[in-house]
């Protein structure tokens, strides 16, 4: 078991757990607890060995290769790099478990196959993406009478390219297909096909067309209600607005409402009656204008508006010595005037 924060694999260097020629039993586990990263990538300088995680048994050995554990934040295989448990003696292959929080997968591969018996079983478990870039491949392929190994991947969005030329395989050459099942919110860039392309697939077949393994993918569908937190009882609207009320209603004021003239002329026949003397009782603009530029009402305070002055009832009139009539609010202090009859001082 290794346990570190980040594994490099690279240049040719691997792990690798096996049953040597002429040995029996079973081969050891690999175990890899890399909580930020693990890459593997590339080849040895002779370009002879390739990076990665590999358990094997030897083709006149006697048992089954281990599998392989890996657990990490974010596994990278690049370049040639490989993570693979092969069984070359009669024995079924072994597995793969992967977790991991993103998977990608350039020039790189993942395989759990047999020689002659039943291939190994990949499980992989992406919590966000996987991504298979230039003939990057996942398989658990069996040769000669053996059976398809068995894929099941779980990741929210897997990505591809059509062109090339990636493949998840679960196929035999004899013997039945595999069995994939796939589950994932999106998948692009994989078809399902009948048979292995130069396009990105995802196969399960057996060269007896009859024996072809099952592809299952399965894209839950989305509820639109998840994760919606639950909103407060809707008070009825009558019980939140303020009812409204006209200006200066709360104030108690009088008001002036002109509702223009109104009612039908008099006709020719009727008595006409004067038109009434209207007399403007307010002080002169050129005294409100000194007021007004008198006083400096502060900016931050709207100035209250004054009360109009009350409209006091006629009970009077003079006379000038023109002869000219003026309305009074007091009743003056005079003998009654009668133009037609003689003054009885006379």
């Amino acid at each position: 078991m290794l346990i570190a924060p980040r594994v490099f694999l690279t240049n040719g260097a691997r792990l690798l757990a096996g049953i040597e020629s002429g040995g029996q039993g079973r081969g050891g586990d690999i175990t890899v607890m890399a909580t930020d990263a693990l890459t593997i990538s590339g080849f040895s300088e002779d370009g002879r060995l390739q990076s990665g995680l590999l358990t094997t048994s030897a083709a006149d050995s006697i048992g089954p290769p281990g599998k392989i554990i890996v657990e990490t934040g974010s596994l990278r295989i690049s370049d040639g790099g490989i993570l693979s448990t092969q069984s070359f003696n009669d024995s079924n292959g072994g597995d793969v478990d992967l977790k991991a929080g993103t998977l990608i997968l350039d020039r790189g591969s993942i395989t759990a196959g047999a020689e002659q018996n039943g291939a190994g079983a990949i499980r992989l478990d992406i919590d966000n993406l996987l991504l298979l870039r230039n003939g990057s491949e996942i398989s658990t392929n069996a040769n000669g009478d053996g059976t398809g190994g068995d894929i099941e991947i779980k990741a929210p969005l897997i990505l591809a390219f059509p062109q090339e030329n990636s493949d998840i395989e679960a196929n035999a050459q004899n013997g039945p297909g595999g069995k994939i099942n796939i589950t994932t919110t999106a998948i692009f860039g994989l078809e399902v096909r009948s048979t292995d392309t130069e396009l990105s697939d995802i196969t399960a077949v057996s060269q007896n067309t009859d024996l072809d393994g099952q592809v299952e993918i399965n894209t839950p569908e989305t509820n639109p209600s998840e994760n919606l937190s639950e909103q407060p009882e809707i008070v009825p609207p009558p019980t939140e607005i303020a009812q409204g009320c006209r200006a200066g209603q709360a104030l108690n004021n009088s008001s002036f409402i002109s509702l223009g003239r109104g009612g039908l002329p008099l006709s020719p026949q009727e008595l006409q009656t004067a038109p009434a003397l209207w007399q403007d009782l307010r002080a002169s603009q050129l005294q409100e204008s000194e007021q007004v530029s008198s006083v400096t009402l502060p900016t931050s305070v709207p100035p209250t508006p004054a009360a109009a002055a009350a409209i006091v009832e006629a009970k009077g009139w003079t006379q000038d010595p023109e002869g000219r009539i003026y309305l009074s609010a007091q009743a003056p202090e005079q003998t009654a005037y009668h133009p037609w009859q003689p003054s009885a001082a006379c």
